[in-house]
């Protein structure tokens, strides 16, 4: 009887093979394709990396490039563009104050017994807003301007009333240049800035002060000195 138990074992044994091998064989699939979908999703963080890194320094090295151009496009004076709108309408009154020296003495003084004496009257305060009439030759009640329109990041004043220089200062004082007040070179630097101020006929200097945050945009500050109206 011990011949055929054995023979039974031995069938037993020859029948489990097989199935350990399929057993192993589907073990080493899941592994493969596991393996595979690991590769892949490191692969294509990898590459992922790369791209945004890539990105990131052709960014740090071109925005001012991209700064400029995207500036270039906007800020430019002509019709409907979105520059046009504030230059030819002050968006904001500007508050100003007026003082007047009257003149108290005029007689004495023209009988030559004194010295002229003044008295300040004022300020007489009001708002000042400004209109433009005229895209080409800007008109407005302090006359006509021809200025640059933004391209090259120039908005100077060329010309007032049809002249680039002023009859009442000789040399350079009377050259027309600068600023008119509204809207400046895009490449500031810190040194000096100046608008034209046709009430004083005359281009007016402004110093660089400081750098300053408003709403949390870096900028310069320009303050007008003691020599500012020197005409020398």
């Amino acid at each position: 009887m011990a011949f055929p138990n054995e023979r039974k074992l031995s069938i037993k044994l020859v029948l489990e093979e097989p199935l350990l091998c399929s057993i192993d064989h589907k073990k080493r699939t899941m592994l493969q394709l596991l393996h595979g979908c690991l590769t892949k999703r490191i692969n294509f963080k990898t590459i992922l990396g790369i791209f945004l890194f890539a990105s990131g320094v052709t960014f740090l090295i071109l925005k001012v490039w991209i700064w400029e151009t995207i500036a270039a496009a906007i800020l430019i004076l002509k019709p409907n563009s979105v520059a046009a709108g504030p230059w030819l309408q002050s968006p904001e009154p500007v508050p100003t104050d007026i003082y007047i020296f009257n003149w108290t003495n005029p007689e004495e003084f023209l009988n030559h017994s004194t010295k002229p004496k003044f008295e300040e009257v004022g300020p007489y305060k009001y708002m000042l807003t400004t209109e433009k009439t005229n895209r080409n030759a800007s008109d407005t009640f302090e006359g006509v301007f021809n200025m640059a329109n933004g391209v090259n990041g120039n908005f100077d004043i060329l010309n007032w009333n049809y002249q680039n220089t002023t009859p009442y200062y000789d040399g350079s004082c009377a050259r027309v240049h600068g600023s008119g007040g509204e809207l400046f070179s895009r490449k500031l630097t810190k040194t000096t800035i100046g608008i034209f101020a046709a009430d004083l006929c005359r281009f007016v200097p402004f110093d660089f002060e400081d750098e300053v945050y408003v709403n949390g945009i870096l900028g310069y500050r320009y303050m007008a000195k003691k020599t500012f109206l020197d005409n020398g």
